[in-house]
């Protein structure tokens, strides 16, 4: 294909990954300037942690992190609470088999995020113990889980150990942790004072392993009860409001922040900022898909944000080199041509697994939103959640959607080949 040189870019601008917690990510954030101001309001002044429920890719986890940036840069510059996220990406429900290995992974990023903050904290009249040691532990130590001689963050027995006769002393009873508790203790005394911003991303693993509920609902009064830590827990709508539901986070967690499709109308601006961002200078910039053929994308791919921008990296791909050689005439047209053609070769790969009764349920799910449960079974013109989850196993088995289990009860959505199938019927 022409490089994204030709088209006078740096790199692609249909980049599928989160948003980062930096400038870039900032200026990349299109379209969720309520949902922003809803979740920066609530971190500064609720004692519950928040939680974002929304579809696959619709965005949670960029929100979140850009988010933490604005934050951390508004106190640089404004001043007020200091609120500083974490200096790596969101943890994950499934990272750690125990409560012990996930609370230990947290301190460890914690006590990194601090350290790496130090001038600014400082600078800000925050003091706490000397960094210098903890940040030569932080690079050189290396752990086996154990436990820790005291009780920090609320966790007794000896957390962590020593591995290796060369690692700081800090790491045998209570280094690392004691630093952690002592740094959120004096500088964030209470909620209003700011604290350290955390990400749980992901929240749908719970429904895959009843030992990762278990863990998260273990950790309420520890890494979750900790004054200064302010967790984002982000997954989608069913998984999430199951976990603020449960009796063991009842208190902890606040209702949604609900993230719907990014409207049709900013869909234009989202990824010209994004060809402004990755321009690389020379000339403006030019690529096969610009506002109107992604638009174009995201509304026939489902108004999936991730969706559609794969789908604008897989078209320039196959499609860029003529564009540019015959230089950008009828991009619509050969577009909407590809579209079709992806639509049809999915259509076929799962055309010989799905009944007659499989894809008139298919089809009423991409009508009503690409999302059901066993307990609408009569909208969908079945008599018992039984004869609707046998057609649903049909078409999962198909690739067409997933299903999110937690506990008894059952999500089923369309998945991302399942909308391209949704494109072939229209």
């Amino acid at each position: 294909m022409a490089s994204w040189h030709d088209f006078g870019l740096r790199q692609s601008p249909y980049d599928v990954r989160p948003l980062r917690a930096t400038k870039e990510g900032s200026d990349l954030l299109v379209g969720r300037d309520q949902d922003a101001q809803r979740l920066s309001d609530h971190l500064k002044s609720s004692t519950t942690h928040a939680t974002i429920e929304g579809d696959f890719g619709v965005g949670k986890t960029s929100l979140a992190s850009v988010v933490g940036y604005r934050l951390r840069q508004a106190f640089k510059e404004q001043g007020g609470p200091p609120f500083i996220p974490l200096n790596r990406r969101p943890f994950q429900p499934d990272e750690r088999e125990t409560n012990e290995g996930f609370a230990k992974l947290v301190i460890l990023e914690i006590a990194s995020t601090l350290a790496q903050n130090e001038r600014v904290l400082k600078e800000a009249g925050f003091t706490f113990p000397s960094m210098a040691s903890i940040k030569r532990s932080i690079e050189n130590a290396e752990y086996r889980g154990t436990g820790l001689g005291a009780a920090i963050l609320g966790f007794g027995g000896n957390f962590f150990r020593s591995s290796s006769p060369n690692t700081s002393d800090l790491f045998t009873e209570a280094g690392i942790p004691l630093f952690v508790d002592t740094c959120l203790s004096q500088c964030f005394p209470d909620h209003a004072s700011g604290g350290v911003i955390c990400i749980l991303d992901n929240m749908e693993m719970l429904g895959k392993s009843p030992e990762h509920k278990v863990m998260i609902e273990s950790l309420r009064d520890t890494v979750f009860g900790q004054e200064g830590l302010h967790w984002i827990m982000c997954g989608t709508d069913h998984v999430i409001r199951t976990v603020v539901s449960t009796p063991m986070l009842q208190g902890r967690l606040a209702e949604p922040i609900s993230l719907q499709p990014i409207n049709d109308d900013q869909i234009g601006e989202l990824i010209a900022r994004r060809l402004e961002v990755y321009s690389d200078g020379r000339v403006a910039a030019r690529p096969p898909v610009g506002a109107e053929e992604f638009r174009h994308i995201y509304e026939e791919t489902g108004r999936h944000l991730r969706q559609a921008l794969k789908a604008a990296e897989d078209f320039t791909r196959d499609c860029g080199e003529s564009i540019y050689r015959s230089g950008g005439q009828d991009d619509l047209n050969l577009l909407d041509k590809w579209l079709k053609e992806q639509a049809t070769r999915y259509f076929n790969s799962a055309s010989a697994r799905v009944t007659d009764r499989g894809w008139q349920l298919f089809a009423l799910l991409a009508e009503s939103g690409g999302r059901c449960t066993y307990s609408q079974h009569q909208e969908f013109h079945f008599r018992t959640p039984g004869a609707m989850r046998d057609q649903v196993q049909i078409l999962k088995s198909a690739g067409l959607v997933d299903i999110e289990t937690l506990g008894n009860r059952h999500s089923v959505s369309i998945a991302s080949k399942g909308w391209w199938v949704a494109l072939h019927f229209r």
